[in-house]
């Protein structure tokens, strides 16, 4: 094989592929380049890949639709070997510079419960990330909180590194900036290498008083943060949080 290209769900530039022999990462697409449309799985509506090709067109791309793109075969769009064929047809194709799959489904994540989650249940944009940065984002143009104060907003946050004390204050600037009034449902994520003071024995503690008096579900154990488990959080996502006793589900 001369070239190994990449299957991806959306036209991401910077994915690679890991091989023995190192990382090979794709060219950056260029205007004209071939993108490949597959249905590797479920069958797809046929308006949707109309409109992705649409798209495509465009964006300055040329959209290939494969045989089976459209087809049907009982729930899946082919049967085995012709999904299968679709999909090495594309991936051998010198040509085809991408790969875009039809349909793919939404994550959607469960989290044992932690004792001191809030139960209840809100949805919103799914906004967030480390929050010592999100703090000195303030007032600047990249200010994502700002930008979306009137919008329904399921905020996440996480950190490495921080004393306790910085850590106290960053939550506190999020309340007295308004963020946490404004908010519907907070998910707190890891937060690794803390450096701890007497105040409190753990830093979802120190959240859980922050956050006390407010009525939006809370989330504690997130796997999303500067740790092995690190869960996808697509910024600007439509999400709804759920909190019991059985745990958070984060459905998107």
């Amino acid at each position: 094989m001369d070239r190994i290209k990449i299957l991806a769900v959306v036209l991401w530039l910077g994915c690679g592929m890991a091989l023995a022999q190192g990382l090979l990462r794709p060219a950056s697409l260029a205007p004209g380049d071939k993108v490949a449309i597959i249905s590797p799985a479920s069958a797809c509506k046929e308006k949707y890949i109309t409109g992705a090709c649409e798209v495509l067109r465009e964006w300055g791309y040329v959209p290939v639709v494969s045989a089976h793109a459209k087809g049907k075969h009982g729930s899946f769009s082919g049967t085995i070997a012709e999904r299968k064929g679709d999909l090495e047809a594309a991936l051998m194709d010198p040509e085809i510079k991408a790969i875009l799959c039809s349909r793919g489904k939404m994550p959607h994540y469960k989290v044992a419960a932690d004792r001191r989650n809030r139960n209840g249940k809100a949805s919103g944009l799914l906004l967030g990330g480390n929050l010592a940065l999100l703090n000195s984002f303030t007032a600047s143009p990249i200010d994502m909180l700002s930008r979306y104060a009137d919008s329904d907003v399921i905020l996440f946050v996480e950190d490495v590194g921080e004393s306790l004390e910085r850590l106290n204050r960053l939550f506190y600037t999020l309340k007295v900036n308004g963020t946490l009034g404004r908010i519907k449902g907070l998910i707190v994520g890891s937060f690794s290498d803390v450096k701890y003071t007497p105040d409190f024995a753990h830093v979802y503690d120190m959240v859980e008083s922050i956050v006390d008096g407010y009525d939006f579900p809370v989330a504690y154990g997130f796997p999303v943060g500067h740790t092995d488990a690190n869960y996808p959080m697509p910024e600007g996502a439509w999400v709804t949080l759920t909190v019991d006793g059985n745990g958070a589900e984060l459905a998107f």
